[in-house]
């Protein structure tokens, strides 16, 4: 098992970042956000195990 230690993030929950309908108004909390959620998929590209398409069908 492969355990990521980075990118890591800590995260508040505050308020003011939200709008009415939870979604994120701070232009720069979606800017951070979508940068770790990328650097995120990048180590999964990199430590996940390649699937034959047989594996991949019965998931």
């Amino acid at each position: 098992m492969v355990l990521m230690g980075q990118p890591e993030v800590y995260f508040s929950y505050k308020p003011e970042l939200f709008d009415e309908a939870n979604n994120i108004s701070s232009e720069s909390t979606k800017n951070f956000l979508n940068s770790w959620i990328d650097r995120f998929w990048g180590w999964i590209d990199q430590t996940v195990e390649p699937r034959t398409l047989t594996q991949a069908d019965t998931d």
